[in-house]
């Protein structure tokens, strides 16, 4: 993407800023799809992005309304968003729309708990956690919801949580657990890795957490 002097790919946390803002995950892929090919007011979805000029990083999300003067006289930037609102985070759930042959996060949580021991898949789908800046899309948390609810068996209850601060929280706990004096129980080193190979995850986690 390219716009004037800013080129996107060069504009990372700019681009980020836009998507935070304007993207949405939707529960109705097909039918907002339609809706965006809808003119005028008809259209619910299309948004304008005005671009920072050359002192600010980071720009602002143009109310729907007539259009003021000083845009008309090419003084604004304006990125304007239609499907793209909806279909980039779509991505994250259908990973094929792009070619890219992989599970989406609902069949990819699902196979996650079911690879584990039978015992576990009901505490595990009762507390699916979600965490990352992503989640904070509006309709992240929902949509998660309903791919697994679809996919679970019926036998058990479905539990999704959004994380108090879903992009420090998996950092504040990882730095958590590696401040704590039994962390390298938990650990393989790279030497030790290097040395004696995969079999030393099992013989050290598998051994010592699931056979006691």
């Amino acid at each position: 993407i390219s716009y004037r002097y800013w080129n996107m790919l060069d504009e990372y946390r700019l681009v980020n800023d836009i998507k935070e803002k304007l993207c949405f995950v939707s529960h109705d892929f097909r039918g907002d799809m339609e809706r965006c090919r809808n003119k005028g007011p008809d259209n619910t979805i299309r948004r304008e992005y005005v671009l920072p000029d050359s002192g600010d990083v980071f720009g602002h999300v143009k109310q729907p309304g007539p259009r003021e003067q000083d845009e008309r006289n090419g003084k604004e930037q304006i990125l304007s968003l239609n499907n793209e609102r909806l279909a980039v985070p779509e991505l994250l759930f259908n990973p094929s729309d792009i070619g890219i042959m992989q599970a989406g996060i609902g069949e990819t949580i699902v196979e996650a708990i079911e690879a584990t021991h039978p015992d576990l898949h009901g505490p595990l789908y009762h507390n699916i956690l979600l965490t990352g800046g992503n989640c904070n899309l509006a309709g992240f948390r929902e949509r998660v919801f309903q791919e697994v609810r679809e996919r679970a068996p019926d036998m058990y209850d479905v539990g999704v949580q959004l994380a108090d601060d879903p992009v420090l929280n998996a950092w504040r706990a990882g730095s958590h657990f590696a401040a704590q004096p039994e962390f390298s129980r938990f650990t393989v080193t790279k030497a030790e890795y290097f040395e004696q190979g995969p079999i030393v995850c099992r013989r050290r986690f598998f051994q010592q957490f699931c056979l006691g």
